[in-house]
């Protein structure tokens, strides 16, 4: 998954509506990437007739409503009683999702898409939601067309603002997402439960992930109709193959077993004296109350921050399909715009993939 849509789980969009001097600077930043305090007083010498003042607005986008950052990351200031500094500012992503979702431009909405694309067009919110199912050139090229094919802008803008809102309602709500990971960040899956040794009353035991997980890494296809016995008092699941032996213990059946050690914090899964896995022990996982029992885990591949994005990134996959349907019923066959989408082939690419069976024949 790109290391880039890790950033969404950064983001923190201010939620209360900024005051219109707060929001021109947002355009004006929209506008130009690498605006300054200078430039800024510049442009709006009537609203800002001292230095200091435009300054202290900058420093609230940028420090109070993180909504703006340094547009180059080598700046470095120049050093006290040299000079003036000239620092460069631009949208951070916080300000991008911020412009997108509280846009003041309505019904022009080019005046918000073709800024955002020309001076952040390399920014995730179009690299991973928008150009895998229009391209990038496409847009730009549209722009050169007749102001009735401008008309592609407004699903496209309505399009991102759906993935901004979606985005931030998904970040809301990791917080109710079950999960465990180890000490160095990767995803715990659970397999199972086993009883502590204090808890001497509910002695129950659930082996179908574990009959799941055995199945999957190990290929023994024989574990659907495997006998396996939990010994609670020994703290070994013994494993029976049913194909080749009676008794699960017996040296014929190749003795495989799980082994739980709650002192020594370890579970193991042994055939005769060979490991083949062991297992991570967490405790109090699935105990909201009293901690009565252990969770059996495996450590995968998926580090939290990818598991969370994954997360995020899922509760978007299906929201191109109404930008697509909407630029089909919005553009007209005898637009020149028209023409441009038939050979786009990220457009075309997921209109054929869609399961409505709707598809644009390419004609060149």
């Amino acid at each position: 998954m790109d290391k880039e849509l890790g950033n969404l789980l950064n983001l923190s969009v201010y939620d209360k509506e900024v005051d219109s001097k707060h929001f021109d600077i947002l355009n004006d930043l929209l506008e130009d990437p690498t605006l300054t305090a200078y430039k800024l007083q510049k442009n709006r010498s009537s609203r800002y007739p001292r230095y200091s003042t435009v300054q202290r607005d900058l420093i609230k986008l940028y420090d109070a409503f993180k909504l703006i950052e340094i547009a180059k990351e080598d700046y470095k200031p120049i050093e006290k009683g040299k000079g003036k500094v000239a620092k460069p500012y631009r949208l951070s992503l916080n300000g991008i999702f911020y412009i997108i979702i509280h846009n003041k431009n309505k019904h022009i909405y080019d005046r918000v898409v073709l800024p955002l694309i020309k001076n952040y067009g390399s920014s995730i919110l179009f690299t991973y939601f928008l150009y895998p199912y229009i391209s990038k050139e496409t847009l730009l090229e549209i722009e050169k067309l007749d102001i009735k094919d401008g008309i592609i802008y407004e699903p496209v803008f309505f399009y991102l603002q759906n993935i901004c809102n979606t985005i931030i309602k998904s970040l809301k709500s990791l917080d109710s997402l079950f999960y465990s990971v180890d000490e160095n960040g990767f995803i715990l899956d659970w397999i199972f439960m086993w009883p502590r040794e204090s808890n001497k009353y509910d002695l129950s035991f659930d082996d179908y992930e574990l009959k799941k997980f055995l199945k999957t890494n190990f290929k023994w296809d024989w574990i659907d109709n495997a006998t396996i016995t939990p010994n609670f008092n020994e703290n070994i699941i013994y494993i029976k193959d049913n194909s080749k032996s009676s008794d699960a213990t017996s040296s014929k059946n190749d003795n495989i077993r799980i082994v739980i050690d709650e002192r020594e914090n370890t579970a193991v899964l042994k055939q005769n004296r060979e490991i083949l896995k062991k297992f991570v022990i967490t405790h109090n996982r699935h105990a909201p109350v009293e901690d009565l029992y252990l969770s059996i885990d495996i450590k995968t591949s998926e580090t939290e921050t990818e598991y969370l994005t994954k997360y995020i990134v899922d509760k978007c996959k299906d929201l191109h399909k109404n930008l697509l349907l909407d630029i089909i019923s919005q553009i007209d066959t005898s637009y020149k715009s028209y023409d441009l989408l038939l050979k786009d082939e990220n457009f075309n690419k997921m209109i054929e993939e869609m399961d409505n069976g709707i598809k644009i024949k390419v004609q060149v």
